[in-house]
Order: C-alpha cells, then structure tokens, then sequence
C-alpha cells in the first residue's frame, strides 16, 4: 500500500504507524 494511497483514503498517516510498518 502506497503512502498517498492511504492518505487519499484514510487521511494523515501517523509516523509512529509508518514506522511499525517498515522498521
């Protein structure tokens, strides 16, 4: 999943979030 993708669907995505995602 892209990072704009899920902005465009969900809205801002947290850092915190991102990093557990791709540590």
């Amino acid at each position: 999943m892209m990072l704009k993708d899920y902005n465009s669907k969900h809205g801002p995505f947290p850092q915190t979030a991102l990093k557990r995602l791709h540590p």
